[in-house]
């Protein structure tokens, strides 16, 4: 399993519908955690100015982590 963590210098909105209560919830935030790239990418394409950094995961056994770099950028601009 891969984990896609976004950083950015300032708070930034992120909609999302909640599992619980079908309904969509506003979460603002400077760090998001994403396990799927393609809403990360979404997120920092909307806020390409305020966008800091990112980090990739690979989860192996027993929790373990490897950093894969960053997401890159390229088909975004």
């Amino acid at each position: 399993m891969k984990s896609y963590t976004v950083y950015f210098s300032e708070p930034v909105c992120y909609k999302f519908i909640d599992t619980k209560s079908n309904r969509e919830i506003e979460q603002w935030d400077d760090m998001f955690v994403f396990y799927s790239l393609t809403p990360a990418k979404k997120l920092i394409k909307a806020n390409l100015d305020k966008y800091k950094s990112s980090c990739i995961i690979k989860y192996e056994r027993m929790g373990i982590g490897k950093n894969l770099g960053e997401i890159k950028l390229t088909d975004l601009k």
